[in-house]
């Protein structure tokens, strides 16, 4: 049977495989397709290729053969090069492992001269200053040797000084312990303290003349009859009183002041306010002056300015005035306690200041003749004096012309 077939745009392997005269492959093409009759390792083709594979065999063979002899040769190579590698390796681990061994033994040798060193180094330290220690302790003990001096100096003159303060003490209990006595020595006191008070004022003692008080005050030509108690503990009597209203009422003065120095008066408050006799003299009642002397120096002055102005003492104004001077009285309390604490205050900060600079001059001595070479520490240096800031050769000659106040009032503390 016979095929007659026309195709356009085929491969012309194909064209020439299908008019060849290989029909039996043209057979089975048309069974199984071109491309598989034509391939090698198709069943048909075999035969065909024998001569072909056989080359192709034996050429694999001689590769095999050269490729077991080029490995062999090539582990025969590695082998001998990793040999070599090998022996290179160990001898330059016994040169490392040498040169190891060398700085270790150069590092134990270091280390122990650098132990010796600073050894050494710390003991030469150690000994310079145990030897400033030694100095420094020395030059401590001579500079508390010469302050316990200076302070037994003062404690000694303190005591000196208590002594005659206990004297005239002792002379003082003894004068008031004489009723007549304690009466003048309060007498001179008083006048002494009403002058102080009122420098402006003429001022008369007039305690031996009847009916005239203890004495009498003339301030802008106001007349002030002043009366003076001096009682320990009990309170001014009934009967002073009394005899004060007579003294008032007789007497040409236009007013008058009792006071009571160290205890109240009977049936009065602290700057009571009285009208006596016709003439309506005011009177102030002042009780324990002695503990706060001002308050006679307000009376006298709301008396002057009541007498000078005329004022009509009716009872509100005297309640008023009584309230006024009683609001006078406890601002005066107030200032005279901040007034203290202040003092207190500024004592302490001028205690702390001295302080402070002593220990600050005594450093830069201390550190002066430790920087300075032995001879020149044999020089007599000037000192400074931590009251007044000023340097001396002799400090403590200076400290007796000094005086410094706070430094007595410490050793009177000790």
């Amino acid at each position: 049977m016979k095929f007659t077939i026309s195709l356009d745009s085929l491969d012309s392997d194909i064209v020439s495989f299908y008019e060849s005269d290989k029909t039996d492959l043209i057979k089975d093409a048309l069974y199984h397709g071109f491309k598989i009759v034509t391939s090698s390792k198709y069943a048909l083709n075999i035969h065909n290729g024998e001569s072909t594979h056989s080359d192709i065999l034996q050429q694999l063979a001689l590769t095999k053969q050269q490729n077991i002899t080029n490995q062999k040769l090539w582990q025969q190579e590695t082998l001998t090069k990793l040999e070599k590698q090998q022996f290179d390796f160990l001898e330059e681990k016994k040169l490392l492992q040498n040169n190891i061994s060398e700085l270790h033994q150069y590092q134990l040798i270091s280390n122990q001269n650098l132990e010796t060193a600073v050894s050494q180094k710390f003991q030469e330290q150690i000994s310079k200053l145990e030897d400033k220690n030694d100095s420094l302790t020395q030059q401590i003990l001579q500079t508390q040797e010469k302050e316990r001096n200076h302070y037994q100096t003062l404690l000694q003159q303190e005591k000196l000084t208590i002594a005659d303060l206990q004297s005239k003490l002792h002379e003082r209990n003894s004068i008031l312990s004489n009723s007549s006595k304690k009466g003048k020595e309060g007498e001179m006191r008083m006048l002494d303290t009403l002058n102080e008070l009122f420098p402006e004022a003429e001022i008369f003692d007039t305690h031996k003349t009847s009916e005239n008080g203890d004495f009498r005050l003339i301030i802008n030509g106001i007349q002030i009859l002043y009366e003076n108690k001096n009682f320990e503990s009990n309170n001014v009597p009934k009967r002073d009183i009394e005899k004060f209203r007579r003294d008032i009422e007789k007497s040409d003065c236009h007013g008058g002041i009792m006071c009571s120095e160290n205890s109240g008066i009977a049936n009065k408050s602290d700057f009571d306010i009285e009208i006596i006799g016709d003439t309506e003299k005011p009177v102030f009642f002042l009780t324990n002056t002695n503990t706060n002397i001002d308050k006679i120096k307000i009376a006298v002055s709301i008396l002057v300015n009541i007498l000078e102005n005329k004022l009509d003492l009716h009872t509100n104004t005297l309640l008023d005035i009584k309230e006024q001077v009683k609001e006078c009285d406890t601002m005066l309390s107030l200032y005279n306690s901040n007034k203290k604490h202040m003092e207190i205050l500024n004592n302490n900060n001028e205690t702390l200041v001295v302080s402070s600079r002593r220990i600050k001059f005594r450093l830069e001595k201390i550190i002066t003749e430790l920087t300075n070479q032995p001879e020149e520490n044999t020089k007599k240096t000037k000192e400074r004096c931590e009251y007044c800031s000023k340097s001396y050769i002799d400090l403590t000659k200076h400290y007796r012309t000094c005086k410094p106040k706070l430094e007595l009032e410490s050793v009177k503390n000790i």
